[in-house]
């Protein structure tokens, strides 16, 4: 017989059955693409400059990479176990299940904090949608501690996330990618909760250092603060937020944009939050194979799926309309790179500037369009195209990046529609705006990664009164690199049960 016991972070098998330990390893690991190659290279580099131990390493690495931690007997050097993230548990479970006769027993080892303040209670004039009730009555229904909650943007995963808190009124830490969304779950848990607004913290760099009950606080300040407290005598501000609430800690870690927390500075600083109550919000938890096993490792696993359809029938979210426009065809050389690619197929092509110039322009009329660039030089170069063309349309059009000091203003003159067109770098407002009335989306800077092309269009998927579908422009692009991921964004749309529009573009099909 197994044992797993089972802590907020870190599972320990101990066993000395072969099978287990090498099913846990493998679901605590991910192969690498094109591990072959790497492997080849490493190797080569370590043989030149003689270094038995990385000879040694690459000649039996095997393609995978993990976050589990083996443990040997002293006296044998014989591996009796592995230790895992907690995230990782059910699925370890379950192919325990399908492929192995063992049993093994779990001794739930978590510290569960109990409430020592009131139980917070729901506001009077707060009523939650039904689909929000039925994804918290669901967590209840079944016991779980930890997980991931996958929800369009649009939503109301803020809303949700302080239905978790009503349900568990423990010290709860909020981690958030951008400043502005530090605003919006405060708003969002004051309109929900009746709670002492001083229940609420907010910690953003050392100059507004003010965690409290409930704290939210930016995950670049979290990064830089453990890396103090690893590598010199400083990290105070890490110390304090962890002794906040005494020798217990954080008894809730709820992480919002949670596709984040699977890059190498996210999953350290969970992995270092010793909280047993783990959720995590985000309309695309799925990438990358090594960010998505590491977001699952810190957290668990998608638990309640709230899919766009059902938000969309009942006029929670606009319908997106998703058209594909074709652009002429370009031949690059076979040693061209993408950066390359990218300037002439993008950035300065005239041609397909012009489209997107044209499209922009002739629907702003009385609308409200939101196009999305990449590079600081493109946005700006599209600005003066359609400032000159602008009068012709009886439209106003400006670009914004992080970098332009009046970006607030440029913001209200957008959102009150005297400025008809906004171009934005993706980074500004890919996450986190949240204007409504966005009439139009167009995706002028290609891409391929699921997680950017679904945050672009939840830009404009919020419904209104008066809004209850938007146009979502995107370009075919014809050439090395830009065709198949133009293909690719054309696949996360089907996948997510949106439709495209093709017709103009048929090798887009499949």
């Amino acid at each position: 017989m197994a044992m797993i016991e089972m802590k907020s972070l870190w599972s320990e098998l101990i066993t000395n059955d072969a099978q287990l330990i090498e099913i846990a390893i493998e679901e605590s690991s991910y192969e690498v693409d094109g591990w072959e190659y790497i492997k080849k290279n490493k190797l080569k580099v370590a043989k030149e400059t003689g270094d038995v131990e990385k000879i040694k390493y690459w000649t039996d690495w095997e393609g995978r990479f993990g976050v589990h931690k083996e443990f040997y007997d002293l006296k044998t050097d014989v591996t009796n176990g592995v230790a895992f993230p907690t995230g990782l548990l059910t699925r370890i479970l379950l192919r325990f299940q399908l492929e192995s006769d063992m049993q093994v027993a779990i001794l739930d080892q978590r510290r569960l904090w109990d409430m020592h303040k009131e139980p917070a209670k729901y506001k009077g004039s707060f009523t939650p949608r039904d689909y929000q009730s039925d994804c918290i009555e669901f967590i209840k229904a079944n016991h779980l501690y930890n997980g991931i909650i996958k929800a369009p943007t649009g939503s109301g995963k803020t809303i949700m996330g302080a239905m978790l808190i009503k349900e568990n009124y423990v010290p709860t830490i909020i981690i958030v990618d951008k400043a502005v969304l530090i605003k919006q779950w405060k708003e969002a848990i004051l309109d929900v909760l009746d709670i002492p607004e001083e229940d609420i913290g907010i910690v953003q760099g050392k100059t507004n250092f003010n965690p409290s009950y409930i704290t939210i606080v930016t995950q670049q300040s979290l990064n830089r603060w453990w890396k103090a407290y690893t590598t010199s005598s400083e990290g105070m501000e890490w110390q304090l937020l962890m002794n906040l609430h005494g020798k217990k800690g954080w008894g809730q870690v709820i992480r919002d944009e949670v596709h984040h927390a699977g890059s190498p500075g996210g999953y350290e600083v969970m992995m270092h939050i010793d909280a047993p109550l783990r959720w995590g919000f985000s309309a695309t938890p799925e990438d990358r194979q090594d960010q998505n096993l590491k977001q699952v490792a810190c957290i668990g696993d998608t638990i309640y799926t709230i899919g766009a359809e059902r938000l969309i029938e009942h006029e929670f979210l606009a319908k997106p309309i998703i058209q594909f426009i074709p652009t002429d065809r370009l031949v690059f050389d076979w040693h061209d790179k993408y950066r390359t690619v990218y300037k002439e197929g993008i950035t300065y092509n005239t041609g397909r500037n012009n489209l997107i110039v044209n499209e922009s322009c002739s629907r702003a009329k009385g609308k409200s369009v939101l196009v999305f660039v990449d590079l600081i030089e493109h946005g700006i170069l599209l600005e003066s195209m359609m400032q000159d063309r602008a009068p012709m349309y009886g439209i106003t059009a400006e670009f914004v990046s992080g970098k332009h000091p009046d970006r607030d203003d440029l913001f209200g003159r957008f959102e009150s529609r005297q400025t008809s067109v906004l171009i934005a770098t993706e980074g500004l407002i890919g996450e986190g705006y949240d204007y409504k009335d966005i009439d139009v989306v167009v995706i002028a800077n290609g891409g391929k990664a699921a997680i950017r092309t679904i945050q672009k269009i939840g830009r404009g998927m919020r419904a209104t009164e008066t809004k209850k579908s938007v146009l979502i422009l995107d370009f075919a692009d014809r050439c090395k690199y830009l065709g198949a991921h133009a293909k690719q964004r054309a696949g996360i749309w089907r996948q997510w049960g949106f439709e495209p529009d093709i017709s103009a573009t048929p090798w887009l099909e499949g």
